[in-house]
């Protein structure tokens, strides 16, 4: 925070120069992205002492799952030269029953921690097997090995309490909360699994992750129905953007293709060119950010600074007028779970229809479940992020229909 407040200043006493602005604007952005992940694992470490986290039973693929851990993760690699190898026997099953945000929570953490703590240039290992089945469960086997700066004997005895640290100058410069492995230590054992770990100083760290997991009644998996929905093909290599547009097109999917970078990022944020939008937003800083952001992608926007004024903007509107409402929860006056139920009870023609999108700091389970409760067709947390924002937009804008969380 005293960073982000100092780099804040710094930049309001350098309006005019340029290069210092823009070089305080990305340590701003990096120290908050600090703060959000210390203020998301307290959050995570309250509830889970408090007993209150619980877990979905929903259908996991497997190979989609470490698909996007490593799309999160190769980055931070990158940048310092690391590589990655992956290992893994055949799986016998591929898709699993289990919590995939939990899931995932818990490779990432393992993987993030082995890329903080493993010098420029070192090496990660991901390997994956399947044990035994035993009736109708599995037991799934996750290591993360790398050969970075290891642990002494002392510190491994009480890795996984809340907020312990190495006492190493090497890991003291590298950001963190010591609240990391407690939280996926916690979640294993809420999985019914097991945590261990090995390691000596100076020769790196092994992981290992069980983790007991019920298969599907039926492993034949459901491919969704694609007609209507919109695809951006990026490839430098034009007969492949063709092949790909072409099979995609033969399941009623619109594809569009370029072939670099800059092409891309210019076609993903004009999808919005003239849409109508209504946004709910009570804080005015938050609210000046969204409507900048969706009119910079050519929409038209209308905010509303609680969930009454929400309502009267939909309803003083002919049915149609708004494509999309994009609706804050806690509000005064009317909250956007009443502003949500007035919407779907007022009896237009639209008002079943109308992709409605909560847009809140409230991201616990129980409060998504509020969300789609009330009758809110998906759900976004804040602080906003772009990626999420937009491709979320286009989900429902591209199909037509508004679906559901």
């Amino acid at each position: 925070m005293n960073g982000i407040i100092g780099m804040t200043n710094i930049a309001l006493k350098n309006l005019d120069a340029r290069e210092k602005v823009e070089s305080c604007l990305n340590k701003i952005t990096a120290a908050s992205g600090h703060l959000l992940s210390l203020i998301n694992e307290v959050l995570d470490m309250s509830r889970i002492e408090s007993g209150r986290i619980s877990l979905k039973e929903e259908n996991v693929h497997l190979p989609s799952l470490i698909g996007n851990l490593l799309s999160v993760i190769k980055p931070d690699m990158d940048k310092k030269g690391q590589s990655l190898r992956m290992q893994s026997r055949i799986l016998e099953h591929d898709t699993v029953i289990s919590d995939t945000l939990h899931l995932q929570k818990i490779l990432l953490n393992l993987l993030s921690n082995a890329v903080k703590y493993t010098q420029e240039g070192g090496e990660i290992r991901l390997l994956i097997s399947e044990l035994p089945m035993e009736s109708d469960t599995i037991r799934m086997r996750f290591v993360v090995e790398d050969n970075g700066f290891g642990m002494s004997p002392a510190f491994l005895e009480r890795i996984f309490l809340p907020f312990e640290r190495a006492e190493d100058s090497r890991m003291n410069q590298v950001p963190g909360t010591g609240l990391g492995l407690a939280i996926t230590k916690s979640i294993v054992d809420l999985m019914g699994g097991l945590i261990s770990v090995e390691s000596r100083e100076h020769e790196g760290a092994r992981f290992t992750v069980e983790i007991p997991l019920k298969l599907p009644v039926q492993q034949v998996e459901e491919f969704p129905e694609l007609s209507g929905y919109s695809a951006l093909i990026v490839d430098d290599d034009r007969d492949a953007c063709e092949s790909i547009g072409l099979i995609l097109q033969e399941s009623g999917v619109r594809a569009n293709w370029v072939n670099n970078g800059p092409a891309a990022v210019e076609q993903v944020y004009k999808n919005l060119q003239g849409i109508r939008i209504l946004t709910a937003e009570d804080n005015e800083l938050n609210r000046e950010i969204i409507v900048e952001l969706l009119e910079n992608s050519g929409a038209v926007v209308d905010s509303a600074q609680n969930g009454k004024e929400a309502l009267d903007y939909y309803l003083n509107n002919s049915p149609g007028y708004y494509r999309l409402i994009l609706m804050d929860v806690n509000m005064p006056v009317m909250d956007g779970l009443e502003a949500v139920r007035a919407i779907r009870d007022s009896g237009r023609e639209d008002a079943a229809m109308i992709p409605v999108i909560a847009m809140t700091a409230d991201v616990f389970k129980e409060d998504i479940n509020k969300c789609r409760e009330a009758g809110m067709n998906a759900h976004i947390g804040k602080p906003v992020e772009l990626d999420k924002l937009y491709s979320t937009l286009r989900r429902f804008l591209n199909t037509g229909k508004s679906g559901e969380m």
